[in-house]
């Protein structure tokens, strides 16, 4: 398996960050104990929040696909 890097920077207030770094270690920790769950990460649709993020080594814009963001849907990314 060949790893690489992603770089990304994210602009916001900085408790949402701290929470939003908590989210991601512990993705870290699960993947080092080999251990699978579900996480859950909400995010409030009131405006309050707009995080900028950046993706320094993309040329082209990441896309969103729409069509899974329908109210009440479950967003689900498979990482193998």
């Amino acid at each position: 398996m060949e790893f690489a890097k992603l770089r990304v920077e994210i602009i916001g207030q900085k408790e949402q960050l701290e929470k939003l770094a908590y989210f991601l270690r512990l993705v870290e920790y699960l993947g080092n104990v080999g251990a699978s769950r579900v996480l859950k990460l909400w995010i409030d649709g009131d405006g309050a929040a707009r995080l900028k993020v950046i993706f320094p080594d993309f040329i082209e814009k990441v896309e969103v696909n729409e069509l899974v963001l329908e109210k009440d849907s479950l967003l689900r990314v498979d990482i193998d």
